[in-house]
């Protein structure tokens, strides 16, 4: 029997015995992008986020975390690709 799924957001939660740093440098190396559209200032850390992989990516730390999310960009017009 088929099955027809879809996913919404996609994360991964890094936990660290140390402090995690995550760079604009960290951003460029995984989009290819020279800069994120937004940064944002997060309690302990900080969060690089913009249009990437066909949908809304992000990479957010504080303290000894680090999450890297990928959301459906809900303004593109077909959201079942």
């Amino acid at each position: 029997m088929p099955f027809d799924w879809a996913v919404q957001q996609l994360r991964l939660s890094i936990f660290s015995n140390e402090p995690v740093s995550v760079t604009e440098q960290d951003w460029k190396t995984l989009t290819g992008q020279d800069e994120a559209e937004t940064r944002t200032a997060l309690p302990g850390g900080k969060q690089y986020a913009g249009k990437s992989f066909g949908g809304l990516f992000s990479i957010a730390y504080s303290g000894t975390r680090a999450d890297i999310l990928l959301d459906v960009d809900a303004t593109t017009e077909d959201l079942t690709e």
